[in-house]
Parts: C-alpha cells; structure tokens; sequence
C-alpha cells in the first residue's frame, strides 16, 4: 500500500521522492535483517510463539503510524512494522513441513501454491487497496488498517496454530551456517533476489510515473495495477506443482522481459490498454517465480532448518527490494519522468538476462531428493498394509 502513498507523503511534509523512499527501504532493511532471526527463532522455539509476538508488534506500528508526527517518524514506524510482519512467512513454511513430514508426505504442491497466492494478493493488490483508503481517508489509513489484521493475526494464532513444545537447544545455533552452505539453497535465494529486484522496481517505480508524469490520481494508478495481482494470483495458482521448476522459471523471465521492453514504448500520451497489459506481464513473472522458488526451497531445506532456510529465502526477497529502491532512485534523480522510466526498463532487462543465466545454468534445479523419500516411504507403507 505505500507504493501508492509516496507521492501524497512527500507532499505533506515536503520531502523529496529519494527522502521518502526510505519509507521502503527502511521496512525492506529491516526485513531482511529480520527474517533470518525470525525464521532461527522459529526453529528454536516454535511458530506459534513467534507469529503472536510479530502480530503484536506489528498492531504497535498501526497505532504509530497513525500519528504522523513527521517523516522520520513513519520511516521508523515501517521499520518497526517491517520486524513484525518477519515471523509469517517462515513459521507458515515451517508448520507445514512439520505437518507434512507427520504424515509421510512430499512436497504438499497445492498448499504451498495457495501461501504463495497468499503473498502475491496482499502484495499486488496492496496499491488498489490503498489507493481506496487514501482516496476515502487520506494516506494515514495505510497504516491504520494494520491494526485489525494484526489483532486477527493474533487470534488465528492463539486457536489454529498448534502449541509449541520447549527449546529446541543449541543444535539449531548450526541451522543459519548449514543452510548458507548449501549450493542448491543460495542459487534459489539468488534467483528470488533478482526476480524481486525487477518485480519491486515496477510496483513501486511504475506507479510513481503513473501518478506524476501520467499525471492519474493514487485510485486510477492502483486500479491500473489489479490486472498485476490478477495475473499474479492466476498464474500462481496454475504453477503449484513439484515438477517442471526450470521451465516455469525460464517463462518467468521471459514475461519479465516482455513487460520491459514494453516500458520502452511508455511516454505520457501511452493508451491506457498498453498500461494495463505492462502490468500483466510483470505479474505473471511474480506468479510464476515466487511459487515456483517457494517449492524448490521445500524440496531443498529439511524439516529440522525449514525455519531458518525460509527467512533467509524472504530475506533474499527484501535484498531485491532495497537494490529496487536505488535503481528506482538511480533511473528516476529529482522525479519520475518518461526517460526516467525508460532508463529502468533497460536495467530490467539486463536483470532479466542474468535471471535467465542463473536458472539455466542450475543443473541441480529440480525437486530435492527428501521429496523422493517421503514418496517411497509413502508407498512402502501401503505396501506393508
């Protein structure tokens, strides 16, 4: 949702687009420092204390973020909510891989692609969805909304997730190195990295050249990037399956390069349709390479790591971001203009091409062997029945 209250923010306390992307890249900062202590966390004393503690913090920022006191001021709000919102991601991975492994599953396809869906419309539809609140309540209402999503985080917690036992003790201290030294693992971090990098740079340098240099209202340029999330949910429904990683990752870049060579073409006079099939094709990339990424890591990572290998795998994701925020400020300078655009369209590219290196180049791109395990341990045991 901040993607579309940047401009308003900067109006109310006078700030520059370079100043108030820090409202971005003080969150992003924050989570990728946090998610990797979120997910050790997780694995040394269970989901279900850490999501409630997350949930909690992030209810503080909501209510800090409502008084606006200055910039500063709501860049350590979106820190601060930037910590809390850590502990969802890898104690979801985490529960479901526990579960999983408790009934001699492999990799749960279906599920992994409904928390992948999950993401992508609370991310995307973020700017449709604040875009409205501004337009109804002014840009504070952003941070407002975070109350009552956290107070329901909070419960969904307290009665779903199940208990969670004692410390785990000092074997989990090994997690953090054994899963920064696993080939496969940092190739996946890599490819999530670059992707994000390309996907953030458009939600959040997109919609900027929208509401300037397009001149549309914060409503118009959120609506204007629903076909986005759309696209982005649909094609992350339709990938959820275990097989098949490098193909669907090679299709990924190729819609990213489409969307960027389309950028090329954008000045202030583009028909709006052009507008709305750039979005598409930047959400069927963000489909497609968060679903896919999301299952190879669960092939790759062990239950006992699942935790930590999860943050570092957001962690990764937010490292895009904050390399999205300088190249958005790199390519824009003093504002967002059509050669501005143009100058981060060719970036994207050059991001595309080596996004398209790295998965080809991958020979171990495929579903880990824990997952041909559990089929055969599956199978044996319907053989002993």
């Amino acid at each position: 949702m901040i993607a579309v209250a940047l401009v308003p923010i900067g109006h109310t306390f006078g700030a520059s687009p370079a100043e108030t992307a820090w409202l971005v890249t003080g969150l992003y900062l924050a989570t990728a420092i946090g998610q990797p202590l979120a997910g050790i966390l997780v694995d040394r004393w269970g989901p279900r204390r850490v999501l409630l503690a997350g949930a909690l913090t992030v209810a503080v920022a909501g209510v800090a973020g409502t008084l606006a006191l200055s910039l500063d001021w709501l860049i350590g709000v979106r820190v601060l909510l930037g910590f809390g919102t850590c502990a969802g991601f890898p104690a979801a991975m985490a529960v479901l891989r526990k579960h999983a492994d408790a009934h001699g599953a492999g990799v749960p396809a279906g599920v992994i692609a409904v928390l992948s869906i999950s993401a992508q419309t609370v991310m995307v539809i973020g700017p449709t969805l604040g875009g409205g609140l501004i337009g109804l309540f002014g840009w504070p209402a952003i941070f407002a909304v975070n109350i009552p999503l956290a107070v329901g985080a909070m419960l969904f917690a307290w009665l779903w997730v199940p208990r969670d036992g004692g410390g785990t003790g000092p074997r989990r201290r090994l997690q953090a190195r054994a899963v920064l030294t696993d080939g496969a693992i940092l190739r996946t971090y890599l490819r999530q990295g670059l992707a994000f990098l390309a996907i953030y740079a458009v939600l959040f340098g997109y919609v900027q050249w929208l509401q300037t240099d397009r001149g549309l209202s914060e409503t118009t340029s959120g609506l204007l990037l629903l076909p986005m999330s759309l696209v982005a949910v649909t094609a992350a429904a339709l990938s959820g399956r275990a097989s098949g990683l490098r193909a669907r990752l090679a299709l990924s870049v190729a819609a990213l390069g489409t969307g960027s060579v389309l950028l090329l073409l954008v000045d202030a006079g583009t028909a709006l349709w052009l507008l709305v099939v750039i979005a598409a094709a930047f959400g069927l990339a963000q489909g497609l390479t968060s679903v896919t990424n999301q299952t190879a890591l669960y092939g790759q990572a062990d239950a006992a790591r699942m935790g930590t290998a999860s943050g570092f795998f957001r962690s990764a994701q937010y490292v895009g971001a904050m390399g999205a925020s300088a190249l958005i400020a790199a390519c824009f300078g003093a504002a967002p203009t059509a050669e501005g655009l143009h100058r981060l369209a060719l970036s994207l590219l050059g991001v595309a091409v080596a996004l398209l290196a790295v998965t080809l180049a991958d020979r171990r791109l495929r579903v880990a062997p824990v997952i041909a395990e559990d089929a055969a341990a599956a199978q044996n045991g319907a053989r002993g029945t």
